[in-house]
Formats: C-alpha cells, structure tokens, sequence
C-alpha cells in the first residue's frame, strides 16, 4: 500500500488530481461513497484504498491487473485484461499511463521491500 500511495499522491492526503480523485490513495467521490469512507479524512481515505485494491486483487486475480483495476477503472480493465498495463489498447490515456503507473508501483514496492 506504501508504493500504491506514493505513486497516486506522493503521500499527500491534500492531493487532488484533475479528474477530482482525492487525498492519499486518490479516491474518487463515487468510489468513497460506494465504499463508506470519507474520502477527506487520512485514515477512511487509506482504509479505502486498501478496500478498493483488495476488490481488484479479488475480482483479477492478479497484482498487475488489480493496479490496472485501480487506476483504469475495472471496467477498462476487464475491457482490455492484460493489455491495459502493457499499453496496448490503443486508448491514449491508458496506453500512455496505466503502464507506466503499474511499472512504477512494482519498482517502489520492490525498492521498499529491500529487493
């Protein structure tokens, strides 16, 4: 969670991206509300983003295509399966991001771990 938080707002609980995601995991409002947590206090914010990642990991199965989950939208993801994080679906915003975004949480997760 550390890496996943790190790359969504550098840990940063005022972090609001420009499609309105919000605090430390980066939580859109629907995604807050749907999950009951206030998405403006540090501690529902995390319990949410580890509830939201951990509903990825179940419905995919896999972490790459969870963090896909997370940052495409499960719909783009089951949409697109593996070729969301390895940019191949031909949408600009997920061809040009989601694959990095995977990429770079694997390597911070990695660096953290001390492996």
């Amino acid at each position: 969670m550390l890496a996943l938080a790190k790359q969504e707002s550098g840990y940063n609980q005022s972090a609001v991206s420009p499609d309105g995601a919000l605090g430390v995991m980066q939580l859109m409002p629907a995604t807050a509300k749907g999950l009951g947590v206030n998405p403006h206090d540090l501690h529902q914010n995390i319990i949410g983003g580890c509830k939201y990642l951990k509903q990825q990991l179940k419905t995919f199965k896999t972490v790459e295509l969870a963090l896909s989950g997370y940052n495409a939208g499960p719909t783009n993801t089951r949409r697109y399966g593996k070729r969301v994080y390895t940019g191949q679906t031909g949408i600009k915003d997920i061809d040009n991001q989601t694959p990095r975004y995977v990429a770079n949480i694997l390597s911070t997760y990695k660096q953290l771990k001390g492996s």
